[in-house]
């Protein structure tokens, strides 16, 4: 009688997540520890008095790394999330009223950038 064998991965964020699945697909039983009540990590929200704040990246950066977790797993990524490019990707507001508009379109970030050289 042969076991299966098990694995043990230490925190449920991105890089966690990604290990314990293409372990489970390899066929190892998989245990996730997790020092947090949510999985994320640094892709993961504090919600709080009606706000939400991002923890990490807001970005969705590096896709051929997603693509190839996606095909390592034997499905696409497209299959289970729609993209949507937002724009702008996103407003920076400073306590002192200032704001920077972080965009795709290079001409205009570029001019961003320019209002702080």
């Amino acid at each position: 009688m042969s076991r299966q064998k098990t694995a043990i991965v230490i925190g449920a964020g991105v890089g966690g997540t990604s290990t314990a699945a293409r372990l489970a697909h390899a066929g190892l039983n998989v245990e996730v520890y997790e020092k947090n009540d949510f999985s994320g990590g640094r892709c993961s929200l504090i919600h709080h008095d009606g706000h939400r704040f991002d923890q990490g990246p807001s970005l969705f950066l590096l896709p051929p790394l997603f693509e190839q977790l996606y095909s390592d797993l034997g499905t696409r990524l497209q299959d289970h999330i729609d993209l949507v490019q937002c724009h702008p990707n996103y407003v920076i507001h400073y306590h002192d009223g200032e704001s920077v508009t972080l965009t795709s379109d290079r001409a205009k970030l570029g001019r961003e950038v320019e209002r702080f050289e």
